[in-house]
């Protein structure tokens, strides 16, 4: 799988599951993401009906850390794909002989979630 396109997937998801985590929580009375500030050094929620228009959105992080890899296999193209918990994901081919190049890349994506309403 190619880099862009597993990150972008990835942080789709991320937001896919947030919000259809918000609205089946909400049924049952419970908030995901919901305002926050630290009062008193603990961390409380507002209230419902609050305007909090001026409110400061607070940002998130996604972290990554991917495994990318260039193989070349005899007999088959070089190319270069993303490596998740030791199982790649992409066309694969078999050979006899196959060279490996690994590099590992960290870094975060700043993000603000949806606030429950």
């Amino acid at each position: 799988m190619e880099l862009n396109k597993f990150i972008k997937e990835t942080i789709v998801e991320i937001f896919t599951g947030i919000k259809q985590s918000q609205e089946e929580v909400k049924e049952i009375g419970g908030e995901i993401n919901p305002i926050t500030s630290v009062q008193n050094g603990v961390l409380v929620s507002y209230p419902k009906g609050i305007d909090l228009s001026e409110t400061i959105i607070s940002v998130d992080k996604i972290e990554f850390e991917i495994l990318l890899t260039e193989s070349d296999k005899a007999g088959s193209n070089t190319g270069i794909g993303v490596m998740l918990a030791g199982i790649g994901i992409g066309g694969q081919s078999k050979s006899d002989k196959e060279n490996i190049i690994a590099n590992k890349i960290k870094f975060s994506i700043p993000v603000s979630f949806s606030r429950q309403d």
